[in-house]
């Protein structure tokens, strides 16, 4: 699977995603959240394996590719990027996934997205 790098503004800060190049548009897009310490590159051979789904990744502020601000890595922060990237490559009815800083993401903050 290609990946494509892309970056979404959150609030001046840019946040670095990767998104699938090639997919089948009639399958839900998959929005992967990787933990705090990961970045959106080391979640490709993974996403790989759903070739024909659009797998979007991200790197957090301060890893990655990521804009490394001083401040804002609240909770609250980081799911606000989560937000600018959904925006930015513009996926509907898509499924989130993520490990373990990205549960509560996906079990309490969904709504906001």
């Amino acid at each position: 699977m290609r990946f494509i790098d892309r970056w979404a503004n959150s609030e001046k800060v840019k946040i670095h995603y990767l998104e699938s190049a090639d997919y089948n548009t009639s399958v839900t897009p998959l929005v992967y959240v990787p933990g705090a310490l990961n970045f959106a590159e080391q979640s490709t051979d993974l996403l790989g394996k759903l070739l024909s789904r659009k797998c979007i990744t991200m790197s957090l502020r301060g890893r990655g590719n990521s804009d490394a601000p001083k401040g804002g890595y609240s909770f609250d922060d980081h799911v606000k990027d989560l937000h600018a990237i959904i925006s930015d490559c513009k996926v509907k009815n898509n499924s989130r996934w993520g490990i373990f800083d990205a549960y509560f993401y996906i079990t309490k903050k969904a709504s906001l997205v």
